[in-house]
This record gives structure tokens, sequence and C-alpha cells, in this order.
């Protein structure tokens, strides 16, 4: 590292690295938000997006272009500190590059129109701020953290002061605090450093006299009178933040509470996440994050929850402070704390523009380039007692700022129906600008003729190989520009059309799926084309020994029933198949009465009803409803003989259909038995190793579902696996399952259901299929509501009554035993 000053103005820092061929050039300017008078809220970051627009070199919006077109990369980012503009670019092309840096950071031109246009971009970026969870938690975080504080005013600033700030207002403030002295220079990579020198000094040289502007900064009112700050938005996750003042960057005590932070939440096995996400379910993420800025910073915890009471979360957080306070950490959580850090250092240098990034932070922060250097020293010397000190001198009993985010108080989803008997349900998320929809018609097996298996699977993909006025290709290219995604599916009662794009393109996507449904145009090659796809996918399930498995145990367990059957197709009924059969299933069952189109992402519901208003309440079509077929449960075994090395059993029995009440006493059941922390698992894997793969598992469906336990073993085991595998069910209903294991297994269901339910996929998947079973659209809301409601007796009844040896299904596939 060479570390010198230019003209005995510009601090600079050279780090070579040979054969990189690329270089990382960044100027850091000295000067972060909290140098604003409250006045020009934002400005500094109102400049960072002007400096790019133009020197008298340059015209407005080619200093990008002029960079990409030498291979290269520009950008820029403000902080609460520092404003730094960099580029990456490739060794051939370095000294060009480092000029138009320097020109545009030197003698930015500030025209009139651009700080028009880009004030514009501004107050939408602050928009975009109000939207993001995430950003709108820290900046009410930071406001009630840092009353009377610069740092307690968002970076960005706010819409009335940016509306207001001048092209005199920029001028002014970018004199005052854009010169050599107020700046750092940082070049990492392959160059030339004696050209980098004279480059460096033409541009020192072509500032007059003029230092930065004295600055002061003003301190926070100490205690604050605002302590906690609730705000609700149109979001479907909660989300709480803590704050804890601690010193700045360069106190002695930062690397003792950075090991702290790593122990409390930086990963799965950190003290929070291990307790409150894992154990007691309370949170679906909690973590730790040191905020250590120049001035005073923030030791922060934050977490994502569901519902809207939070109390509960911060006790347990108190609860779990106050024990590593009394017991200190352990000599092992020491030390994955500390090359936790120690990674986080090198995987950050591991890139040029990373390596100047640390180099350029530091420098401007503590006015050593070398900073990383000392600090890994120091953390080197962290003592589990060092710990304990400042946990207690920060953190413990400490008064603590908290800021929250909770959804609002309003009903979602929303249900209406179309005069053709089509119903559409529309839930708005605004967490991203994009949607997902799923489109279900009445189909499936259960409506499939004698020798037609597979018919809704191919009907299914031919929507999307031909209307009137466009072909496959057409169709492919169309949703590809809109960067979307239109894919066919089929199942055991239901057929049709799930989809996601951007919100931006909601009119367009919308229209594209009319056509395809209402104009759609079948062709003998096409379906030739699909057809060769189907027996490609029903080859592939045939030669996977578990779908095998699992398609002889349906078949032997559904036997006379529609779900005996595979949704996939037979290979016979698949090559029988004509256009005719098609276009024929076609008619009948695209109809949108009893369909359900699906919707959930950012949308303006008045828009997107007038817009489906106008495509589809002209449709019309025949009436196909969805039905129930009893099925009985009867005692069977069934062999597969099959040369290969392993042998796959399935123990399994009829198990409740979706609308009854049984089913959530089973989905508890299977919760408590399948995965890794099950009973299945410890008995046939961790207590006897006879298997790799087992599980429970619980296949539920309209009319009826397949529960039962999955093992692969080898076939010299067959015997003995069965015989533990009965026997398991038989302590299983003699003995039942404990309160603490029914208590945890509802924790998981429910925890994992939200983390499910977070993409618009999920949501319009669930509000589609539920609404045609004759659930509720909003049934994923409440369905957790229903699990707390299970007790241990309801599920030592159902295992008693579901698990019968009596009525069990066992199969087998592999060799001769």
């Amino acid at each position: 590292m060479d570390v010198f000053t230019v003209e005995n103005r510009l601090p600079v820092i050279f780090e070579t690295r040979k054969d990189m061929g690329v270089v990382a050039a960044q100027v850091w300017v000295k000067v972060g938000s909290k140098y604003e008078d409250p006045r020009t809220a934002g400005i500094t970051h109102f400049i960072e997006h002007l400096i790019f627009k133009g020197t008298e070199k340059v015209k407005a919006n080619e200093m990008a272009s002029r960079i990409e077109s030498l291979g290269g990369s520009i950008n820029a980012f403000t902080s609460y500190d520092n404003t730094v503009y960099h580029i990456v670019i490739p060794k051939n092309a370095f000294e060009e590059g480092l000029a138009l840096l320097l020109d545009a950071v030197g003698n930015p031109a500030f025209p009139e129109g651009e700080i028009v246009k880009e004030k514009q971009v501004v107050l939408e970026e602050i928009k975009m701020g109000e939207d993001d969870p995430q950003r709108k938690l820290f900046k009410e975080l930071f406001s009630v953290s840092y009353d009377g504080h610069p740092y307690g005013r968002p970076i960005i600033g706010f819409e009335d002061t940016v509306r207001k700030i001048s092209r005199e207002d920029i001028r002014r403030y970018f004199r005052e605090h854009y010169t050599p002295d107020n700046m750092a220079v940082v070049i990492t990579g392959d160059f030339d450093g004696k050209k980098a020198k004279k480059i460096l000094t033409t541009y020192v040289k072509g500032y007059d006299d003029q230092k930065a502007k004295p600055f002061t900064i003003s301190r926070r009112k100490d205690g604050g009178s605002e302590k906690t700050r609730v705000v609700e938005r149109n979001v479907r996750e909660s989300y709480v933040a803590l704050s804890y003042p601690v010193p700045p960057v360069v106190d002695d005590d930062t690397a003792a509470l950075d090991v702290l932070a790593k122990i409390l939440g930086e990963g799965d096995s950190s003290r929070l996440q291990e307790q409150l996400k894992f154990k007691k379910g309370i949170v679906t993420n909690i973590s730790t994050y040191l905020f250590n800025p120049k001035e005073e910073g923030l030791f922060i915890i934050i977490a994502t929850f569901k519902g809207r009471v939070f109390d509960g979360i911060t006790k347990a957080i108190d609860g779990e402070i106050a024990r590593l306070a009394k017991d200190g950490p352990t000599a092992q959580e020491l030390e994955k704390a500390k090359n936790m850090i120690r990674a986080s250092y090198v995987y950050g240098a591991e890139t040029c523009q990373g390596r100047a990034r640390q180099i350029g932070n530091y420098q401007t922060l503590t006015g050593d380039p070398q900073y990383p250097e000392r600090y890994l020293k120091a953390l080197d010397k962290v003592r589990t007692a060092d710990v304990t000190r400042v946990l207690q001198a920060y953190i413990t009993a400490k008064e603590k700022k908290l800021a929250a985010l909770l959804p609002n108080n309003t009903s979602n989803p929303h249900t209406y129906k179309l005069k053709n008997g089509m119903a559409y349900v529309v839930n708005n998320n605004k967490a991203s600008p994009s949607f997902s929809f799923r489109l279900g018609f009445v189909g499936g097996l259960k409506e499939e003729p004698q020798g037609k298996n597979g018919m809704f699977n191919v009907l299914s993909r031919m929507l999307l190989k031909g209307t009137k006025t466009k072909d496959a290709a057409d169709i492919a290219r169309e949703i590809d520009c809109l960067a979307g995604d239109i894919s066919p599916y089929n199942g055991r009662n239901i057929f049709g059309l799930s989809g996601k794009f951007l919100s931006k393109d909601m009119k367009a996507a919308l229209t594209l799926l009319h056509e395809l449904l209402t104009a759609t145009a079948m062709k003998a090659t096409d379906l030739k084309k699909v057809k060769e796809d189907v027996l490609s996918s029903i080859r592939q399930r045939d030669d996977d020994p578990v779908s095998s498995t699992f398609r002889k145990f349906n078949e032997v367990l559904y036997q006379g029933h529609p779900y005996g059957k595979d949704p996939v197709g037979t290979e016979a009924d698949i090559q029988n198949m004509t256009l005719k059969d098609i276009e024929g299933s076609y008619k009948q069952y695209v109809s949108p009465v009893n369909a359900v189109l699906a919707i959930s992402g950012d949308i303006d519901e008045g828009v997107l009803r007038k817009l489906l208003d106008e495509l589809f309440a002209e449709w019309q079509g025949p009436t196909n409803v969805l039905g129930k077929t009893p099925v009985m449960p009867r005692k069977q075994e069934a062999g597969v003989d099959r040369e290969m090395m392993q042998s796959h059993l399935v123990f399994g029995f009829l198990g409740p259909g979706l609308l009854e009440e049984d089913r959530y006493a089973i989905e508890v059941l299977d919760a408590i038995l399948s995965g890794m922390g099950g009973r299945m698992h410890k008995v046939l894997r961790e207590e006897n190793p006879y298997a790799y793969a087992v599980t429970f598992f619980n296949q539920m469906a309209y009319d009826a579902g397949g529960i039962g336990i999955y093992i692969g073993t080898d076939r010299k085991l067959v015997k003995e696996v069965e015989g533990i595998s009965r026997k398991e069910v038989e302590r299983i209903i003699r003995e039942g399952f404990t309160d603490r294991e029914v208590e945890d297994g509802k924790t998981y269901l429910i925890g994992n259901h939200h983390i499910s339910m977070q993409s618009n996929n999920s949501i319009s998947t669930s509000m589609c299929l539920d609404t045609m079973y004759g659930l509720k659209p909003n049934y994923f809301k409440v369905w957790p509501s229903h699990i707390e409601k299970v007790t241990n007796e309801d599920v030592n009844r159902t295992a008693r009554k579901y698990l019968s040896l009596d009525k069990m299904v066992y199969v087998r596939v592999g060799a001769k035993e």
C-alpha cells in the first residue's frame, strides 16, 4: 500500500494487484448527510445524482455510456459520513476512465434541466423507500434513536426539503465541501502508479486555494422524549427493531461489540435465532447489526414475525441478553464470531472494488487506511470477559429505542363474480412491483374419460401453443419480452394456467391470457410435440424409483377411484390421444363457469376490475361442477420387482380430505413424525442406520388423502425395516404423543406456513385452489388458527383412527427379496 498526498492537498492510497487486468478507482468525499442544514436535507444525496450529469467536456448522460464503452462500470453512493464515486475498469482503459471520473467529480456543470429531471427521480426514490418495509423501518428507528442528531434524518432527505433545493444551493454546497483536502482517492488493481499520479496532479492543480468549510456535529439529545414508534403499512409480515447507543467506530470497545453482535444474532446457530426462531417459534427471522459510523453508533436487533403483538418478542430478547450477561459466551461462540468477522474482511477484499471500499471507508472515518489490520489485531485480543463487559456497559438494562412496522387492519383478499360464473380473487401486496395469478378450471383426473389418462396434462400445455393470430414461438416471445412467465398445471381435480409478471405489464399480461383461453387454435404438429414432451416426462417418472413407488402406492390405495391414476398420464393413453380429443376437452372444460382467477401483487384494484370485466365478462361456456367421490380404506399389499440397489417401501393409510376437520390434527401428526427431527428419522436412521431416505408423508387431496411412512433401504434389510416400522406404528397408537411434541409440531407448521406464503405465487395458488374447493379465499390467513386449536387429544385420536394396521397399504418396489 502506498499512502501519500498530491500537491500537499489530496490524500491518495494506491494498492497494486498485478495481473488482475482490472482497476478500481474511487473518490471519497468526506461529506455525508450529517453535514446538511435541515433546510436542505437530502442535498448531499441529490448532488451525488447530479455529478454524472455532465461537465464542460462531457455532455449530460454521456458519462456512464463512455465508461461502459471502455468495458467498465460507474456508480456512486451516499452515507451519513461520506459520498463516494467509483469506477471499475479494464487495465487498458484505466487512464481514460480515471480522467473521466475526476472530471465528473471536479467539474460538474449542474445543468438546470438535469436538476429538474433528477429532482423528480429522487422524489420517486423517496416514495419507493416509504413503500419498502425494511427501509421504512430503519428510517423510523434512526429517527427515534438519533433525536436531535443529523443521523436521525434520512440520507435521501424529505419530499418537502428536496423540492425546495435550488441550483444555487447545490453550487454553494459543492464549493464548500468538494475540495481536495476534503477528499481521498483510492486506486486498487493492475495499474501504472506513475501515470495515475500524473493524472491526479493535473486534477488537483485545477482547484484554487479554497478549503472545506469547517463543521461541528450537533449532539444527540440525551434520552430523547420518544422511545417507541409504531407505524402501519400494507404489509403481510410484521417488523420490529431495537437500538442501543454505542461508541463511534474508533472506540476500543468496537471489536468486542462486533463479536457480541455475531454471538447474539449472526447465523442460524446464534443465540437469538436458536432460541426465538427455532425453539420458541415467535419470530420468522431475527438478526443483529452493529452500526458504527464516525459519530456515536447503534447496536441494532431486528426481527420479523406474524401478528401485531411484539411484547413477547422484546421480553424474550431481554431474557437472552440477561442469560448471556450472566453466563458469558462459550469459547466456541467467541471463536465462531471472530472467524465470521475475519471472513467478512477477507471476502470484502476479494475484488479490487471491494478492497478499495474497505480502504476508503476507514481512511475517511478513522484517518488510517490500514485500520482493518489494526482492527483485526484488536479482534484477536477480545476475550469472553470483554464481551460480557460491553454487554453490561451498553446493552443490559440500558434504555433502548424501538420501531415497529405492522400490517394495516384491512380486509384482504377480495372476491368478485362476473355474470358468466367466473370468480376472481384479488390480494393486494405492495412488497414488490409484481403480481402472480393462477387460473383454475374443474378438470384433472376426476374428469378424465376411460383410456384418456393425461388428457388434462396435454390440454393445459396446448393452451400455450397457439391462438388465431399467434403460434407457439410468438407466444413465447411475447411472454419473454414482458420478462414474465405463464405455465400450465394439472392435478387430480383442477387444471389451468399460472403466471408472474411485473405490475406495470398487468394489462398486457392479462390481455394475452384472455387470448390464450378464448382464441385458442390447436394444430396437429403442436400436439405431436406436446405428446413427445409428456412421454419424456412419463419415462423420467418411471425411471425414478421414488416416483414409481408413490405411483404404485396411489394405484393400490385408491383402487377403483380416479386418484389411483397419475395426472401425468400413461404412455399408451398419451400415444392414442388425438387432436379431436383435446379440442373436445377444450370446448367442454376451458369455460368461465365455476372458474377462479386469483391474483396477488402490487396492483390497482380498480384498474384490475375494469380490465377483467372488459376482457372476460362476455366469455361463455358450459358448466362443470367439482364433485366428491368416496374412497374406502382397505388392507392391501403390492410388490413391484425391479432390479436396483435399494428397495423402496411405503407403509400407507387412507387419510382425511381437505374439507374434513381431522385434517388439522393429521397435519400436526405429520409435522411430529416427518423431517430430520421426526420420530421416523430417529428410529430408522439415527437409532438404527437402515436408511438414508426416510420420512412420514401427508398427501392431502379433495376427496381423501394418503398418509404414511416412506423408506429407501438395502434390499437385504427389508424384513427388518418392515418389522421396525410396524412396531413404531403400534407404539404411536399405544402411547400417543407428548404435549411437547404436539406444541413443537404446531410451531413448526405455522412458522413454515408464514415463510412459504411470502411470495405472490404461493398466495395466488392458495386463493385459487381454496376457493375452488369451497374454502374461503382468505383461508391461507386463517389456517394457522385451525392449527393452533389442535390438542394432544386430537392428534392421538386421529392417529388411532387412521394409522390402523388392519387397513394399511404396504408397497415394495425393488429387487426380489
